[in-house]
């Protein structure tokens, strides 16, 4: 009965203290700890499977045995340094910080071959290496209405993307000539996420019916002709529908006020949506100016009406495979001066020529027509298994080699097809990758012959 009393006693004081309009307590709480003074954080407690450690969820002073050691002389208390979380998107460059601009091997050798060309007499243009070439491209595109000068503060909700003018040197050894280009620098673009930026571009089932029927129609009189169009993106008919701000190229800072930026009207070389554009109006001009429908199955397969001169034409971004009739031929080069479209010179391919499309090299025969790789075998290695990076060699060597097998080697296809579901490779698929690539590297100039065929009992 002692107990009981006790418990119940015990019980009616915690009641009290506990209540809503209890006793103060504040003089029965532990007083605030000095800064640096030590507190309980994990508790060790005895369960039925063996000692546990609970996290304190109150502030309780750690109370260190009299038998335990402790420092005569503690060190003062240091707050730890409080670490910022990192913010969305990329950090900002320190004011102090020295700006490199990096170019890429192919400018560096262009750059060199520019001076080289210079030095022996061969390029005569005025000023520096590219200086005239790049005050062109920014002239030619303020004329075209593709970018207008504005101050910074005329949108200055607009994001202002970077830009860089890519220079390379241009035609044949004995006529070479500086090109520059200005390309956005939209890699950093978060809009395009919610923007239908992806162009169409043929199928090879596509390029491979026109290159197939070539031979026999070649013979009845027909023309296979290469079309590539100068800048085609800045020739796209229709405007950009949101607001794109570049700075000043650092090329040409010298040449505007502070504060002056472009404003990008139309497509431009580096923003996400400019492929679009431009395969738009160029889908247009070949529907309306000559007379073409669109294939069923692939946008980029055009044929003309019946009742018109026969054509049938693939599109790959700037450049077009024709295969038709004279009239439609001559045709198209007509209305495409029409309609003002900047691009180089045709290429008839008669008869002993060749001329490169979506990258393959397409070489014309009496009665035949040869397909092959273009550049990309040269690029091709065997990959070292002892290097660390050997994984990543494999990515990329399959990738490229599987490049070459859809375009102008079906019979490489296999292969590349079996080293694809491989996603940690091991010394066997090491060793059935480079076989493969060995043999593509020593028949790089094998591809694809079509031959005349009889259309009458032709079937696919």
């Amino acid at each position: 009965m002692a107990e009981l009393r006790k418990l119940s006693a015990k019980r009616k004081v915690d009641d009290a203290l506990n209540a809503r309009n209890g006793p103060d307590k504040e003089g029965l709480l532990p007083r605030s700890l000095a800064l640096g003074s030590e507190v309980l954080v994990y508790l060790t407690v005895d369960m039925v499977n063996g000692p546990a450690e609970f996290r304190s969820t109150h502030i309780k002073p750690y109370e260190r045995l009299e038998e335990q050691p402790t420092d005569e002389n503690p060190e003062p208390f240091e707050y730890p340094e409080v670490v910022q979380p990192r913010r969305r998107g990329r950090p900002r460059k320190a004011k102090e910080a020295v700006a490199h601009q990096f170019i890429s091997a192919k400018e560096q050798q262009s750059y060199e071959l520019a001076v080289e060309y210079r030095n022996e007499g061969r390029i005569t243009t005025p000023g520096k290496p590219f200086e005239q070439s790049d005050w062109e491209e920014i002239e030619s595109l303020l004329t075209a209405g593709v970018i207008v000068p504005i101050r910074r503060t005329a949108i200055p909700n607009a994001k202002l993307f970077g830009c860089r003018l890519v220079r390379e040197v241009k035609g044949t050894k004995e006529a070479p000539y500086e090109k520059s280009r200005l390309v956005v620098q939209g890699h950093s673009d978060w809009e395009k996420i919610t923007l239908l930026t992806q162009s169409p571009t043929i199928m090879r089932c596509s390029q491979r019916l026109i290159l197939a029927i070539a031979p026999t129609l070649r013979q009845m009189g027909m023309q296979l002709m290469l079309r590539d169009i100068s800048q085609a993106y800045t020739q796209s008919s229709t405007e950009l529908r949101r607001d794109i701000v570049i700075a000043i190229p650092k090329e040409l800072e010298g040449r505007y006020p502070e504060g002056v930026v472009f404003r990008v009207v139309k497509p431009l070389y580096g923003i996400a949506e400019a492929g679009l554009h431009w395969f738009a109006t160029y889908q247009k001009h070949h529907e309306q100016r000559l007379h073409c429908n669109q294939s069923s199955y692939d946008p980029c397969l055009l044929i003309t009406r019946p009742g018109r001169s026969f054509g049938i034409v693939g599109m790959q971004t700037d450049d077009t495979l024709n295969l038709g009739e004279p009239e439609f031929i001559q045709l198209e080069e007509t209305e495409l001066l029409r309609a003002g479209f900047k691009a180089k010179p045709a290429t008839i391919l008669n008869t002993g020529s060749e001329g490169s499309f979506n990258g393959c090299i397409i070489k014309v025969h009496k009665e035949a027509v040869l397909i092959r790789q273009k550049n990309q075998g040269e690029r091709l290695s065997v990959v070292d298994t002892k290097q660390e990076s050997a994984r990543e060699l494999y990515v990329s060597q399959r990738a490229r080699g599987a490049y070459i097998a859809s375009s102008c080697q079906p019979e490489a296809a296999f292969d590349y097809s079996i080293a694809a579901q491989a996603h940690e490779p091991a010394k066997g698929d090491f060793d059935t990758l480079n076989k493969r690539i060995k043999w593509q590297i020593e028949n790089a100039d094998r591809g694809l012959q079509y031959i005349s065929l009889d259309l009458s009992t032709a079937q696919l």
